[in-house]
């Protein structure tokens, strides 16, 4: 967007808010308002305020689970479907903001 425009960029979990800061001033990017605030209920705060949005949901991890089998410890059907409500509730969100693009990074857990 070469710094034109301006971009919001909201993260819930306060350590990757650092991060986030920390990535955005180290590729010099000017043009964003970073927030720190609960997804599933930002949309009804500031309805139909955005041209685009990206969401990158929480996802499951069973994709890690080839990788580090380790990761099952951490995973049954309860938590998976903590997951899956919490990715509709997000997207539910989302789209109180008049959404004209959404891309998902990770596919949403049925």
């Amino acid at each position: 967007m070469n710094n034109e425009g301006a971009i919001l960029a909201n993260e819930f979990s306060a350590s990757r808010v650092k991060v986030l800061h920390a990535n955005i001033s180290r590729c010099g990017i000017s043009n964003v308002a970073l927030t720190h605030f609960d997804g599933r209920v930002f949309g009804a705060a500031v309805p139909e305020m955005f041209d685009a949005i990206l969401l990158d949901a929480p996802c499951s991890g069973e994709g890690v689970v080839r990788k580090d089998p380790d990761a099952l410890k951490n995973w049954s059907p309860e938590s998976n479907q903590e997951i899956a409500a919490t990715q509709r509730e997000l997207i539910d969100s989302a789209f109180m903001h008049y959404v004209l693009a959404v891309r998902w990074f990770t596919r949403p857990v049925p």
